[in-house]
C-alpha cells in the first residue's frame, strides 16, 4: 500500500512538472487568492473578533444618550450617569470617562503634552483591570481635593525610566501638583468621548479622577461623559437597554429642557469601539472572498482543459486496470501538491500583507494595533490552500472524465467533449459574473468617494484653518464654566 501511494505521488509530481506553465499559473492563482483573503481576515479578526484586554469583555457595555428623532447616539450627562448608577439594577458596577489634556512640566524633564482621561473612581473596577504598581482611585478622590493620577505603562517607562519609586512622588501638571498613585498595565483601555481604545503599553497617557461635583458636568445640560458598566451575571445587553429606556421618561419629566427628545442607549464596548468600521470590513472581506472564488473557478477551468488533453493518458491507465477511484486518487494527489505549493505562496503573501498593513492602515482605524499575524492564521492559511487544491483538482478531474471514467472504447468521445466544453463555458460564465459583481461594487465605491470629496460644506473651506485651544484649568479656572 505504501509503495502504491509513493508511486502515485511520483506520477502526480511528474504530471505537474510536465506542464510548468500551467502549474505556475495555478500556484499563483491559488496562492494570491488564499493569501489576500487571509490578510484581510487578519484585519477583520484583529479589529472585530479578537477579545479586548479586559476580563469577560462581553459583559462590558457603554452607556450613552440617543436622540429619539434620528437615532443618533452621543455622550451623556453627569446627571444621567449618576441616575443610572444609583437606580439601575442591571449592572454589577458602573463607571464613567471623558477626555482631558495635561501638560507635564517637571524640572529637569522635557515638557510633554498628554491626551489623558478623566474617569470615575470605579473606572478600573468596572473594566476588571488591576494596576501594575500602586493602586487605583478611591471614591473620595473624585472631589478633587487631593489631586492624584495613574500613569500608563508607556509613560512610566518612557518618561520615568520604569522607576518603581515613582509611585508616591509628585509631578507638576498644568501648574498644579499631582501625586502619582499607580501605574496601569500595558493593555488597551477605553478613553475619551469617542470611546477609543488607547494602548497604554505604547501610548503615553494618564488617568485622573473625574470631579462630578463641578456644576458644568454634574447636571443634565452638558453631554461630556461616556458611561461604562459591567452587566450583572445573567443580564443581557438588551435587558439592560430596556431598563434604562424605562427610566428615560422620568429623567425627561424632571428635566424637560434637556431630555424631552432623548433616551438611553446601551451597546457592547467592543461594538461601540469599532463603530461604523464593522460593516466596511465585512464588505471588504466578502469582496476578497469573491475574488478567491473567481480564482478557484479560473483554476478549475484551467485544470479541466488540462484534463481534456489527458484523456488518452487516462484511457491507457484504464486499459491497464486502473479504476475510477485510482484515477481520482491520482488527481487528488496532483491537487494536494498544487495546494502545497499554493500554501507556500499564500503564506508569503500573508506575511508580506500583514507587515505592509501594519504601516498602511489609517491611524483612525479602531484597534489598529491588534492587527497581527497570529498562529491561527498560520495554520488556517495552508489548510485552506490544501483543501482548495484537492477539491478543485478532484472536481476538475471528475468533470473531464465523463461517465465512463476515461475507459477506452466508449464510442462517445464527441458527446463527452461537448459536455466538457459546456462545463468549461459554464465556469467561464460564473467567473465573468463574479468579476462583473466586483466591478459594479468597485464602481459604486468610487462614486460614493467622489460624491463625498465633492460635497460642499456650505462655506468656503479654502485657506481656512481650525485650531483647538485647550487652557490648563489650574491657571484658567473659569474656562470650565465658560466651555460648559
Amino acid at each position: 500500500m505504501a509503495g502504491r501511494w509513493e508511486m502515485d505521488i511520483r506520477h502526480a509530481l511528474r504530471a505537474l512538472l510536465r506542464r510548468p506553465g500551467t502549474t505556475a499559473i495555478g500556484l499563483t492563482i491559488l496562492g494570491l487568492g488564499v493569501g489576500a483573503s487571509a490578510t484581510v481576515l487578519a484585519v477583520v479578526h484583529g479589529v472585530l473578533l479578537s477579545p479586548l484586554d479586559m476580563p469577560q469583555d462581553e459583559r462590558l457595555v457603554v452607556l450613552r444618550d440617543r436622540s429619539v428623532e434620528n437615532g443618533m447616539s452621543f455622550s451623556t450627562t453627569g446627571g444621567a450617569y449618576l441616575t443610572w448608577r444609583s437606580e439601575a439594577e442591571s449592572f454589577e458596577s458602573v463607571g464613567a470617562m471623558a477626555g482631558a489634556t495635561m501638560n507635564l512640566t517637571e524640572p529637569g524633564l522635557t515638557p510633554e503634552r498628554l491626551t489623558a482621561g478623566r474617569v470615575s473612581a470605579s473606572y478600573f473596577e468596572v473594566l476588571g483591570v488591576e494596576p501594575l504598581l500602586g493602586r487605583s482611585f478611591r471614591p473620595e478622590e473624585e472631589l478633587g481635593e487631593h489631586r492624584v493620577m495613574v500613569l500608563s505603562h508607556a509613560l512610566w517607562t518612557g518618561r520615568y525610566g520604569a522607576d518603581p519609586d515613582v509611585v508616591g512622588s509628585t509631578v507638576d501638571a498644568d501648574g498644579e501638583v499631582w501625586e502619582i498613585i499607580g501605574v496601569a498595565p500595558p493593555v488597551a483601555l477605553p478613553m475619551g468621548w469617542q470611546i477609543d481604545l488607547v494602548d497604554g503599553g505604547r501610548v503615553r497617557t494618564a488617568w485622573v479622577p473625574m470631579n462630578l461635583e463641578e456644576d458644568w458636568q454634574s447636571g443634565f445640560r452638558s453631554h461630556v461623559i461616556v458611561g461604562l458598566a459591567r452587566l450583572a451575571p445573567g443580564v443581557t445587553e438588551s435587558e439592560a437597554r430596556a431598563e434604562l429606556e424605562r427610566m428615560a421618561p422620568g429623567i425627561a419629566e424632571a428635566h424637560p429642557d434637556y431630555y424631552t427628545k432623548l433616551t438611553a442607549h446601551v451597546t457592547g464596548l467592543r461594538e461601540a469601539t469599532v463603530g461604523d468600521v464593522r460593516a466596511d470590513l465585512w464588505v471588504l472581506l466578502a469582496g476578497v472572498v469573491l475574488v478567491l472564488l473567481a480564482g478557484c473557478i479560473n483554476l478549475a477551468n484551467l485544470l479541466l482543459v488540462r484534463g481534456m488533453d489527458r484523456r488518452q493518458e487516462r484511457a491507457v491507465r484504464a486499459a491497464l486496470g486502473a479504476g475510477r477511484g485510482s484515477l481520482l486518487r491520482l488527481s487528488a494527489l496532483e491537487g494536494l501538491l498544487l495546494g502545497a505549493g499554493g500554501a507556500v505562496v499564500a503564506l508569503a503573501v500573508l506575511g508580506g500583507g500583514v507587515s505592509a498593513l501594519a504601516t498602511a492602515l489609517p491611524e483612525g482605524l479602531p484597534r489598529r494595533a491588534e492587527v497581527e499575524l497570529g498562529a491561527g492564521l498560520l495554520v488556517l492559511t495552508p489548510a485552506v490552500a490544501l483543501a482548495l487544491g484537492v477539491g478543485v483538482g478532484t472536481l476538475a478531474s471528475i468533470l473531464s472524465m465523463g461517465r465512463r471514467g476515461g475507459r477506452p472504447g466508449s464510442g462517445r468521445r464527441t458527446t463527452a467533449g461537448r459536455r466538457q466544453q459546456r462545463v468549461s463555458r459554464g465556469l467561464v460564465v460564473g467567473q465573468v459574473a463574479l468579476a462583473f459583481t466586483l466591478l459594479v461594487a468597485s464602481g459604486l465605491l468610487l462614486r460614493s468617494f467622489r460624491t463625498l470629496a465633492e460635497l460642499s460644506p456650505g462655506f468656503e473651506a479654502g485657506n481656512t484653518l481650525a485650531v483647538d485651544l485647550l487652557l490648563p484649568p489650574g491657571r484658567y479656572p473659569d474656562r470650565a464654566a465658560a466651555s460648559g
